[in-house]
């Protein structure tokens, strides 16, 4: 699987971080609960992993 980390553009940016696993089939896009007051991509990666491995999609977090 290859996990790259981006920034989408805003002010300020957004950090995203994309679980691309070999031969992906269809998409998922993780949003976290947490109010923007915890919870970040460290905390939510291997909630995030989990489905990309197991179903086989690519995750957005």
């Amino acid at each position: 699987m290859e996990i790259e980390d981006r920034t989408v553009p805003a002010d300020p940016g957004l950090p995203v971080r994309i679980y691309r696993p070999h031969h992906a089939r269809g998409a998922i896009v993780w949003l976290h609960g947490g109010g923007f007051v915890m919870g970040d991509l460290d905390t939510e990666h291997p909630w995030a992993a989990r489905p990309a491995a197991g179903a086989g999609a690519t995750v957005a977090l």
